[in-house]
C-alpha cells in the first residue's frame, strides 16, 4: 500500500468512526450523513486513481468543515505544524 493510500485508508476509516460516535449519541443526522458521504466520495476518487493533490484538498476541506474530526489523521499534518 503505498503512503496516499494508507493515508486515505485512515482517513476514511476515521470518519465512518465519527459519524458513528456522532450516531451513539443521537447527534446531527445531517452531519453525520454528510461525514459518511465524504467517506464514501473518498473511496470513489481513490477507486478512480484521482491525483494525491485533489484529494490533500477535499480532506484539508473535510477537517477544515469537520473541527470534530482529527485534522492530524485527515491531512497528516498538526494543527501547530
Amino acid at each position: 500500500m503505498t503512503p496516499v493510500e494508507l493515508q486515505l485508508n485512515t482517513a476514511v476509516q476515521h470518519l465512518v468512526t465519527t459519524a458513528r460516535a456522532k450516531a451513539y449519541y443521537k447527534d446531527d443526522y445531517a452531519r453525520i450523513a454528510e461525514l459518511l458521504d465524504r467517506a464514501d466520495h473518498l473511496c470513489n476518487l481513490a477507486r478512480e486513481g484521482v491525483a494525491d493533490v485533489r484529494l490533500a484538498r477535499i480532506l484539508d476541506e473535510t477537517a477544515m468543515q469537520f473541527p470534530e474530526c482529527s485534522r492530524a489523521i485527515l491531512t497528516g499534518v498538526t494543527p501547530n505544524s
